[in-house]
């Protein structure tokens, strides 16, 4: 089930939806199945971004088909049930899609290193995430776009 948080952390996902086409803030996509670490990436995020939530690669494929206009950024887990973010990265470039990623993961950098080679425009940042550290790394991606 694909879950939704935008200010509000009690918002349902067809909420979020709703609230996010209307809103004038940066959207920020997460896909990651550990809601625990989602929510600590959301909530601080949306402060400044509209933040649209996915628990898998599968999900997140839906909410970007519905928000691709409006979506500055991608941060994504790789081991997901469903569609993992390899696949997931896959799919967004074989959309065309240049947006800018950030892999969440405590895999090792080596074995994600290897898989990512060939995606230049894709950043690894290790987890535990730091929100600071996420939104720091965000303000750079996004303005490189402007």
């Amino acid at each position: 089930m694909m879950s939704g948080f935008g200010k509000d952390t009690g918002q349902t996902m067809s909420e979020t939806v709703r609230s996010a086409a209307e809103e004038s803030l940066p959207h920020i996509l997460i896909a990651e199945d550990d809601i625990l670490c989602r929510l600590s990436l959301a909530v601080p995020l949306s402060s400044e971004y509209t933040v649209l939530q996915a628990e898998n690669g599968y999900e997140a494929t839906i909410l970007f088909g519905q928000y691709r206009a409006c979506i500055a950024a991608v941060i994504t887990d790789i081991r997901m049930p469903l569609m993992n973010g390899y696949e997931f990265i896959g799919w967004l470039r074989a959309q065309g899609s240049e947006i800018p990623v950030i892999v969440v993961s405590s895999m090792p950098d080596d074995d994600i290193r290897e898989s990512l080679t060939g995606m230049p425009d894709v950043l690894r940042y290790p987890k535990p995430c730091d929100s600071r550290g996420i939104r720091a790394v965000l303000r750079q991606m996004i303005g490189k776009q402007a």
